[in-house]
């Protein structure tokens, strides 16, 4: 059952004026009860009527016009036209439902408002033209393998024009005889492809035109359900020209030509003549076997020429036949598996061929974040530059390495700029580096023996484990790391402050004890 909406035209915003192409019109609404689908119309006036009985229409007015009761008194004039057009009838059906309702337009509305919200159910949206292509007796008929077919049935067969809406989404729309195609046939996919057939007998015949959602445009010729030649246009331009020699409907070999250059095709085509399944191999010696959708490789294995940056790559592609989803081989041994973005690497797992291995994200500058794992053992957390050169990040050194882990900044070379570097005994190191590696301007902690000395060349601060003479230094170094000139404080709160030779021994300086005392030491 439907309702009209609503019995107050002043407050239907849809009722006011909605700009339309060439004009501005007035719109009535019609919803059903749940309120789930609703569709417009345009009207021409409201009329209102003093008595039970419906307005009349002058003679020439009728042939134009016909009236919808909204209220008991209220009726909308609405243009027969547009109301045939709105829901792809016939006038000798709507002539037909109104005598059969005595003259009461409202239960034709009704009735073709439930038949366009059930058409919908199945196949989507269908255009007035397209509704009106439909006879009155049509059928809805669901199928076991998943398709369905709208449009009449004659003797059993399905006849004249009709819809078959196929598992995979795609929809054929045209002439049915004898229950084959005949005549000519559109077909459309969820990916917006459109193909334009000529049938004969259910073959296809003649020209077939197919408008990809790309814009690229595809014509070739059939003969007998078999394609014979064709050609590919692309969107900027590039022209194809192919050439067939199809063994079987289903299968043949294909020639592509291009600027005198060929490619050939050697496999399986589906029922609609596009490429199915397949080797496909370019003039540059490139080799592609696996799935196609669109007359594009769409899922399989490339391989490359040798002299290219890539061997092979298996795996998925996008319509525009970049990588998509895969596993690409590198000349040099490398080899990621991963996601693509435009054909670039996005997000995956690389394996260089030095033994390192990359697992993370890429950005189109050429930074990748993520884990890069060491043949040595090594392990970086953080971003990286081209070719898995750490830049910023922590990393781990493996058990038994003079170091335990650096958290910092790293040099092109991969010696450490700026950072804190710790060892296995407990000591540390955080600041600046210089082009060696060697320590340059920063702190440093570390138990004093003379292996955890040797090499540090560095001015800052340098601390003693509890129980030894000496308890905390800050100050400058000799090369050999040990203690040269600044604040010196000893285990029982002494402090000295001043130059101290190699060996460890007061130059110059004072020292002031817990008591307040001071002593000055000079050099002699």
């Amino acid at each position: 059952m439907m309702h009209i909406l609503p019995l107050d035209f002043k407050i239907l915003q849809n009722a006011a004026k909605v700009p339309a192409p060439g004009k501005s019109k007035k719109r009535i609404e019609f919803t059903d009860l749940s309120h789930s689908k609703s569709y417009l119309i345009a009207y021409d006036s409201i009329l209102k009527s003093k008595d039970a009985s419906s307005p009349k229409l002058g003679y020439l007015s009728s042939k134009r016009f016909f009236l919808i009761k909204v209220s008991d008194s209220e009726y909308v004039k609405v243009n027969k036209n547009s109301f045939l057009k709105r829901f792809g009838i016939s006038k000798r059906e709507f002539s037909k439902q109104k005598k059969l309702h005595h003259g009461d337009i409202n239960p034709v509305v009704v009735a073709q408002i439930e038949k366009a919200k059930l058409l919908e159910e199945h196949f989507g949206y269908l255009t007035p033209t397209q509704r009106s292509k439909i006879r009155p007796d049509y059928v809805i008929e669901e199928h076991t393998d998943g398709s369905v077919f709208l449009g009449h049935k004659k003797d059993g067969e399905r006849s004249g024009y009709g819809f078959l809406k196929l598992p995979d989404g795609k929809m054929f729309e045209g002439h049915f005889k004898e229950g084959q195609f005949h005549g000519k046939g559109f077909m459309s996919d969820p990916k917006g492809d459109r193909y334009a057939y000529t049938f004969k007998n259910g073959q296809k015949e003649g020209i077939a035109k197919i408008t990809f959602a790309n814009g690229n445009i595809f014509l070739g010729k059939f003969k007998a359900d078999r394609m014979i030649q064709g050609k590919m246009t692309h969107i900027h331009g590039k022209k194809l020209k192919a050439k067939f020699t199809m063994y079987s409907p289903a299968e043949g070999v294909l020639e592509i030509s291009k600027a005198g250059r060929i490619d050939r095709f050697k496999g399986t085509f589906d029922e609609w003549g596009c490429l199915k399944e397949g080797s496909l191999i370019l003039f540059d010696g490139s080799v592609f076997n696996g799935k196609f959708e669109g007359w594009e490789p769409h899922d399989g294995h490339l391989r490359y020429p040798p002299g290219n940056l890539f061997i092979e790559y298996q795996g998925s592609l996008q319509p525009d036949g970049k990588y998509d989803h895969g596993k690409l081989t590198f000349h040099d041994g490398s080899i990621f598996e991963g996601l693509f973005e435009q054909g670039r690497i996005k997000q995956g797992h690389l394996i260089y061929a030095d033994g390192r291995e990359f697992s993370g994200t890429y950005d189109r500058r050429g930074y990748c974040e993520g884990l890069l794992y060491f043949p040595d053992g090594r392990l970086f957390a953080g971003q990286c530059k081209n070719g898995g050169a750490p830049l910023k990040g922590f990393m781990q050194f493996p058990e038994g390495h003079h170091l335990i882990s650096y958290n910092g900044t790293f040099r092109h070379n991969e010696n450490f700029l700026m950072g804190k570097v710790s060892y296995p005994d407990g000591s540390w190191y955080d600041g600046l580096f210089d082009e060696q590696g060697d320590y340059k301007d920063g702190i440093a902690f570390y138990k004093v023996n003379d292996e955890s000395q040797n090499g540090i060349r560095a001015q800052g601060e340098m601390f003693f484990p509890d129980g030894r003479e000496l308890f905390e230094f800050d100050g400058t170094f000799y090369d050999d790391g040990r203690m040269k000139m600044g604040e010196l404080v000893f285990a029982d709160h002494r402090t000295f402050v001043g130059l101290l030779d190699q060996a460890g021994n007061i130059i110059q300086g004072k020292m002031t004890y817990p008591d307040g005392r001071e002593q000055e030491f000079l050099d002699e």
